[in-house]
């Protein structure tokens, strides 16, 4: 969505990329669609998809060594994964085996 302002602002609106709506007329044209659409995008920007079937993803933080996330990030990085990708499967592999 990044080629559309999506803006909450009744002042201000872009229903369509290049075309924006402002002041009252904002508010009057904003259809029912509309803030479905709104509401959708904001709650698709709000976050990644859940990992689990609905709702959020349990988290959990963890501390570690500037060397390990280093190396971490390398991994990530060659596989051309997220860090929080491989520390998953790194899990995931070790409590299999346990």
């Amino acid at each position: 969505m990044k080629d559309r302002k999506t803006a909450l602002d009744p002042e201000e609106y872009r229903p369509h990329k290049g075309t924006t709506i402002r002041d009252a007329t904002a508010s009057e044209e904003l259809s029912e669609k509309d803030v479905e659409r709104i509401v959708e995008d904001v709650r698709t920007a709000a976050g990644r998809p859940s990992l689990s079937s609905a709702g959020t993803s349990p988290s959990f933080n963890l501390r570690m060594s500037a060397a390990t996330r280093s190396r971490l990030d390398e991994v990530a990085s060659d596989q051309g994964r997220r860090p929080g990708e491989v520390v998953r499967e790194a899990l995931e592999q070790y409590l299999a085996s346990h």
